[in-house]
């Protein structure tokens, strides 16, 4: 229990429930939804954590307060970017990623798949078409989605053909039969945002790590047998969604169930409200870069645990 109340509390102390509310009143306001709608999503999540969270009433109720105050503040800021912008830093990959963008906006798989080829004949290593290409792509559709300027359809679409070609790419710069250390990289039950575990997944092989990539909504309670059967060194778990903390942390218990030793990175945008707790066994890396984010691998495997 100490774990769920420590989550609880660094949701509502951290700037993950703002960011939250932010896209969610972006996203009813752009539908004709008053923010009452978003009250009551944080609601909803706040009514589902208690069923796991007894004695935890205040600090559901100081989230529901905190939610209201903060409302009243995006009511006279609404219609300014909430970061997505954050992709488009780097000069030298801004006209590529407005070329590849108009290619998935405009259903064109070819076109979009000619653009990273030529990219690769021309130099670009993977990592960098990765970070710099599919993800402000996949954040600049998102955002449009959220602000109701496309349909799902377009979302998944692109989603798909990011998907596809980096299947294209996999066989052309990941060495198959590494004999590296194993990791396994897969996203909690419920979690089915995969594609930044799949291009850490792929820059882990790249660097000589043996993976195993689960992929999207993995049940903890298949995870047993596997331990079980594999000699895997360490597990890393992404989470997208700051709504799916609970299961990371079910994730967690029930791994160390099976292997207490066996060290736990958690990764991408969800996992920012897990800094500063004490999760033995468990190194946080919020929205860290895929180099960096290999580099903490091999730091831990080569300490041989997490440093707390």
């Amino acid at each position: 229990m100490m774990f769920e109340s420590a989550m609880i509390s660094a949701f509502v102390g951290s700037d993950l429930l703002e960011k939250m509310l932010e896209w969610l009143y972006i996203y009813f306001n752009a539908r004709g939804q008053d923010h009452g709608e978003v009250l009551n999503f944080i609601e909803k999540f706040c009514t589902e954590s208690s069923k796991k969270l007894a004695g935890e009433k205040r600090a559901i109720q100081k989230t529901l307060s905190q939610a209201t105050r903060k409302l009243k503040k995006f009511e006279k800021q609404y219609g300014r970017r909430s970061g997505i912008d954050e992709g488009f830093k780097d000069e030298r990959f801004k006209k590529y990623q407005e070329t590849f963008l108009n290619a998935l906006l405009s259903f064109d798989k070819s076109g979009a798949y000619d653009l990273v080829r030529r990219m690769i004949d021309g130099g670009m290593n993977l990592i960098d078409i990765y970070e710099n290409i599919f993800t402000p792509s996949l954040w600049e559709i998102g955002y449009l989605w959220q602000t109701n300027r496309l349909s799902i359809v377009v979302e998944h679409y692109s989603s798909a053909v990011i998907e596809f070609i980096m299947s294209e790419l996999y066989g052309r710069f990941v060495p198959l039969n590494v004999k590296g250390p194993k990791v396994l990289v897969t996203c909690p039950r419920s979690e089915r945002h995969a594609i930044g575990a799949r291009m850490f997944a792929d820059a882990l092989e790249l660097d000589g790590f043996n993976v195993d990539f689960l992929g999207a909504d993995t049940p903890e309670t298949e995870l047993g047998s596997y331990l079980q059967n594999q000699r895997v060194t360490l597990i890393c778990i992404s989470v997208t969604l700051g709504t799916r903390l609970l299961e990371v942390l079910e994730m967690i218990r029930a791994i160390k169930s099976f292997k207490p030793s066996l060290p736990i990175i958690v990764g991408g945008q969800g996992a920012r409200v897990l800094l500063g707790i004490d999760l033995p066994g468990v190194k946080v890396l919020a929205a860290t870069g895929l180099r960096e984010g290999v580099g903490e691998v091999r730091k831990i495997l080569e300490k041989g645990s997490v440093e707390r």
